[in-house]
């Protein structure tokens, strides 16, 4: 969910605040909030993007992605009863439904089957809690070639991609395309 929390704030109060978001924001998994926690789905993961502050109040805005197995109303309470220790009130909570695919499904393992024979890797699916074009459509996964435990490129400074890599990335999603049509589409 997405989650809008505010407080009331005299100028003394300042540097109490900042270091009670601090602490609470510490982090991306959950520590902070002493909530963190982990599934088949994913870890969650909270990442406060937005802090309005202005001489009568701050407002910080978070995006907390959680495991599909902890339902959204446990995170919210949670979530209002942590910034409620830190004086916050939660104002506003807006969020997307979680999409997630078995990785033993046939499609899963089809295409795991591909990527691991072009790359002469053994890697495993895995889930992550980051918003994919996969979530659009039901049972699709999001898929890629960034090899297993190697550092990702993809929203860095200067993100970029090889020609050789590019040329790889093609053909193993041209032969993903074929297999899967041919084992799910007659």
């Amino acid at each position: 969910p997405r989650i809008s929390s505010m407080i009331s704030l005299d100028l003394e109060e300042e540097n109490e605040v900042v270091e009670k978001l601090l602490n609470a924001c510490s982090e991306m998994y959950g520590f902070g909030f002493n909530f963190a926690c982990e599934d088949d789905s994913g870890i969650l993961t909270v990442s406060p993007g937005v802090l309005f502050w202005d001489e009568k109040q701050a407002v910080i805005e978070m995006d907390i992605r959680h495991p599909l197995g902890l339902s959204d109303e446990k995170v919210i309470k949670r979530t209002k009863d942590i910034m409620g220790e830190n004086g916050f009130d939660l104002d506003r909570v807006t969020g997307k439904k979680g999409h997630y695919v078995d990785p033993d499904s046939d499609f899963v393992q089809t295409l795991m089957a591909i990527y691991n024979r072009r790359t002469g890797r053994n890697a495993k699916p895995f889930a992550f809690s980051g918003g994919t074009y996969a979530r659009l459509i039901p049972q699709a996964v999001a898929f890629g070639t960034n090899p297993e435990f190697d550092a990702t490129r993809a929203h860095q400074p200067n993100e970029y991609i090889s020609t050789q890599e590019m040329l790889f990335d093609m053909q193993l999603i041209a032969e993903s395309i074929v297999t899967l049509s041919d084992k799910f589409c007659r």
